[in-house]
């Protein structure tokens, strides 16, 4: 299977194209901007590419004989409410062009990363690919918005490539690259500053809920949908799992983890002072194929246990 990651030195890019290929049924591609030899080390059984993504024939010369794309390439969050504009030209227009040539070069699978940020206001409660999106800011609506655009394309190529909009939820795990733009999700967050300084900070509302999935179930979940056997009617899923703390709760389980490990207590530090209680966040699928994938509490321990210990060779 030839598969091309996009994005492919990111946090998530990284952990993606490094997965795959160890395995023997893969051959990776990975398309990024920064400097190949830098990346050989930590990703050798990779090749490499850029795009030169205001030439279409160019990218198209780059895709023969690629059977899937996992397309993570794109402004990041804070870029995107920085400069809407630049974000809006390359993570809508470009993700556009991109599946158009992808059609027309005849790749199998094209996956194309969202994030539950598009649900905004309705990310409370229950939530699965029914509930009504109402972004609140400019990287949930830039998703949405091109999430609605490859639906169309997709929808006028008479479903030639198969398109998979996977709403992603917050994955947390050790990066591949420690210089990677990361460190501002909170549970990478929360473990650099354990080690470095044993103690969490909470510089926002610690009631806010998010919902986090451990890498090594994201990885999977990628894995299942890449395979040949899957096949779905639903464009859009909900990638989550049933883990939904607080952002208080998150720095506790730190606190939990970090003491088992190095038998010391985590000071946690409030910033702002304990606003109302939020309601209970379910983020999940109707597919229930996926179900298998969102339960492991031995999971989230060990995905920790390994961040933290990540950062904590890295930093100390």
């Amino acid at each position: 299977m030839r598969l091309l990651v996009t994005g492919g030195s990111g946090f998530l890019g990284a952990n993606v194209a490094k997965f795959f290929s160890n395995n023997k049924k893969f051959s990776v591609k990975v398309e990024t901007r920064r400097d190949f030899k830098k990346l050989k080390k930590q990703l050798p059984f990779c090749s490499f590419l850029k795009f030169k993504w205001g030439s279409p024939i160019d990218i198209k010369s780059k895709l023969k004989n690629i059977d899937i794309i996992i397309h993570f390439a794109g402004l990041n969050f804070s870029e995107c409410e920085k400069n809407i504009l630049e974000a809006r030209n390359f993570n809508v227009y470009k993700t556009e062009k991109l599946y158009e040539i992808a059609i027309k070069s005849g790749v199998n699978k094209f996956i194309f990363i969202s994030t539950a940020h598009v649900y905004g206001e309705s990310l409370k409660n229950s939530v699965d690919e029914e509930k009504l999106p109402i972004p609140t800011n400019n990287y949930g609506l830039l998703k949405f918005i091109t999430e609605n655009r490859l639906l169309n394309i997709f929808k006028k190529s008479y479903k030639k490539t198969q398109l998979i909009i996977l709403r992603v939820s917050n994955v947390f795990g050790a990066p591949v690259f420690c210089d990677t733009d990361c460190w501002n999700l909170a549970p990478l967050d929360f473990a650099r500053q354990a080690v470095t300084s044993n103690q969490i900070i909470l510089k926002n509302n610690p009631q806010i809920r998010r919902n986090f999935i451990p890498m090594k179930q994201f990885l999977n979940i990628l894995k299942f949908i890449t395979s040949k056997k899957y096949k779905s009617y639903r464009n859009i899923i909900n990638i989550g799992s049933d883990w939904s703390p607080s952002i208080k709760e998150l720095a506790k389980k730190f606190q939990e983890r970090f003491r088992k490990l190095f038998f010391i207590d985590l000071k946690i530090i409030l910033t702002k002072k304990n606003k109302k209680k939020i309601s209970k966040l379910h983020y999940f699928t109707k597919q229930k194929k996926f179900e298998r994938f969102s339960k492991g509490k031995e999971e989230i321990n060990q995905e920790l246990d390994n961040l933290i210990k990540f950062c904590s060779k890295a930093f100390r």
